[in-house]
């Protein structure tokens, strides 16, 4: 197994940050913690930045 680059460990460390943060305010907005327009906005917001992390992911 080899150690990953600098790179690739930042980009699988940002992936980890938006996939736990998008996990946790679709879980808050589904229980009703998390309301009103930041609610509904918050979500979909990091599911964008998420797919775009994905969209420009490289694996040296």
């Amino acid at each position: 197994m080899h150690a990953l680059t600098p790179h690739v460990y930042f980009q699988n460390m940002v992936m980890a940050v938006l996939a736990t943060s998008l996990g946790m305010c679709k879980l808050l907005r589904e229980r009703g913690t998390l309301q009103g327009r930041y609610g509904s906005l918050l979500w979909p917001v990091l599911l964008m930045l998420l797919g775009a992390q994905l969209l420009f992911y490289v694996e040296h």
